[in-house]
């Protein structure tokens, strides 16, 4: 009997132990993750992704993308007085220093510089409030309809706050901005003063993955005790390009390489069309025709009992009526799994279409003359 309850025992313990080695360590964190395809912009995983939230420093993507796209980065900036002394994390501007604003934009992404982003609302709004309302209007035009900005920083706010979803829209579109992307990669900077006011700077980036995981290529960490940690990282792989998002997460970058190791394992990214890949020909009124080409890769992420549904078709205006200009939207190339849409890419003309007279113009040109 006794032997009988050691081994009963001995079986509950192994029992335990195994309990334990099945329970996955890496279990996520976050209290909401998106993982998204940057070309193409679909989500491919996602949790509590809809759920407003706290953003964190994460805010400075978007603060990031405004300034490049509304302003001159070679600009000399005056740093504003508002800005100097921010509270939170600093670059630790100074009273009357000069600098350039690209420069500035290394110290917001890298260094995180709240005080960076204020000197950045300033120089390019005046004031909060206004900064604030241009990186609201980016956030509709990009479709985050669920996000909105009242400060450049990410301090926290009732009215601060984005979803994962948003934030994942927000990222793909900025790493698909050139100059964006270059900032966010960069490991280390030095930053020269350019004035007697100011320091040399070498900043260096706190975004860990980019030496955690092969193929990382940004971009931004966040953090207050009301948000918790919150990340976004990317990363590229043949090709195939990914942005992560982790909001609250106890453990940011084993969380984003979780999601990303993921996603990478599921889906495959195919090619469907290459960018100057000949589409059809379209004639034009006067006479000729316009011949048509792909304007850029079309790539997708599929899983792979999604591959033999997919289905693309091309349409187009049936005739061009000259004169059109370049640029005008002449047709569409759409992407369908099964019988759902899941992209669409414009075709517009690449140059200008002149009027050029017909046979029957010149005829009636003439009989008019004649009259």
């Amino acid at each position: 009997m006794k032997i009988l309850k050691k081994k009963t025992a001995l079986c509950m313990v192994l029992l335990f132990i195994l309990m334990l080695i099945s329970i996955p360590v890496n279990a996520l964190s976050a209290q909401a993750y998106a993982v998204i395809d940057i070309q193409s912009g679909r989500l491919l995983h996602a949790n509590n992704a809809t759920t407003p939230l706290e953003m964190a420093s994460t805010t400075k993507i978007m603060t990031c993308i405004v300034a490049i796209e509304t302003s001159d980065l070679d600009e000399i900036v005056l740093v504003d007085d508002r800005a100097v002394g921010t509270e939170g994390s600093s670059i630790y501007l100074k009273h009357g220093e000069e600098i350039r604003l690209g420069d500035l934009l290394y110290g917001l992404m890298l260094q995180s510089g709240n005080d960076a982003a204020n000197a950045i609302a300033y120089y390019i709004s005046g004031d909060i409030a206004s900064f604030s309302a241009k990186m609201n209007a980016k956030a509709r035009e990009i479709g985050a309809l669920n996000t909105n900005f009242v400060n450049p920083s990410g301090l926290s706010d009732a009215n601060h706050y984005t979803t994962a979803e948003d934030l994942a829209k927000i990222c793909a579109y900025a790493m698909r901005n050139e100059t964006f992307a270059a900032i966010v990669s960069t490991r280390n900077i030095t930053i020269p003063a350019l004035n007697a006011a100011g320091i040399d700077r070498t900043i260096t980036n706190k975004n860990r993955l980019l030496s955690l995981y092969e193929g990382a290529t940004g971009i931004k960490t966040g953090y207050t005790k009301s948000a918790g940690k919150c990340f976004c990282g990317s990363a590229e792989r043949d090709g195939f390009s990914l942005a992560v998002v982790t909001l609250n997460t106890a453990d940011t970058f084993t969380d984003a390489i979780e999601l990303l190791d993921q996603a990478y394992a599921d889906y495959t990214q195919v090619t469907f069309l290459t960018r100057g890949e000949y589409l059809k020909s379209i004639p034009i009124d006067t006479g000729g025709t316009k011949r048509l080409y792909a304007p850029q890769d079309l790539t997708y992420p599929l899983l792979e009992d999604e591959i033999d549904d997919v289905r693309i078709e091309i349409t187009t205006e049936p005739i061009l009526h000259a004169p059109m200009s370049a640029g005008e939207k002449i047709g569409q190339i759409e992407l369908f799994i099964g019988s759902e849409l899941q992209f669409t890419l414009d075709i517009t003309l690449d140059k200008d279409i002149e009027y050029k007279q017909t046979f029957l113009d010149k005829i009636l040109s003439l009989f008019k003359e004649n009259i």
